[in-house]
């Protein structure tokens, strides 16, 4: 997918030296990374937000295997709608009112754009979503592409970011920060 960004980019006809700003999120950061490490003279900024440069299992076999394997099993929409919710964000923001006032919290707010989003039947695919936990999970960069992405964009253009409170990707997953913070 990073090539496939790059291939749009070219397109554009934007090929100047420290003319990109790329933020990714989530996957979007892995593909942030591969992207910077293609042409990281051409990156202006890197935001990578609530992603990981590889998946660390921090908790034991069994359980990260019953969580991979609930992630593909079927279950009633509710349910699967209250577990994303529960993962993607604190308890205390779902149960805030929605500022926009369409809807009564922030929780209602996210489960109907999640809705919405899996209507799309040709654009939210089982196969589609299978594909994106796979790259996923094999995503990873190590410590030397890590420093190498970091001298070839530059640290001080290269930003971290993620929330207090993430069951997706927790804290610990943040390695690449406190890499780039000692070299």
């Amino acid at each position: 997918m990073a090539r496939d960004t790059l291939e749009v980019v070219d397109f554009l006809g934007w090929t100047d030296k420290r003319q990109l700003h790329v933020v990714g999120v989530s996957m979007g950061g892995m593909i942030a990374q591969e992207l910077a490490l293609l042409v990281p003279d051409r990156i202006a900024s890197l935001s990578l937000i609530s992603t990981a440069a590889r998946i660390v299992n921090t908790v034991g076999f069994v359980e990260n295997l019953r969580s991979r394997i609930n992630m593909f099993l079927p279950r009633a929409i509710d349910i699967q709608l209250a577990n994303l919710k529960v993962r993607l964000f604190s308890k205390p923001w779902l149960e805030e009112p929605d500022r926009d006032g369409g809807f009564p919290t922030n929780g209602d707010r996210f489960a109907a754009q999640e809705l919405k989003k899996r209507s799309d039947t040709e654009g939210f695919t089982r196969t589609g979503f299978i594909c994106q936990a796979i790259a996923a999970g094999w995503h990873h960069k190590s410590a030397e592409q890590l420093n190498a992405l970091g001298d070839a964009v530059g640290r001080d253009r290269i930003q971290v970011m993620h929330g207090t409170v993430d069951n997706m990707l927790i804290n610990r997953q943040y390695h690449m920060v406190r890499f780039w913070r000692m070299n």
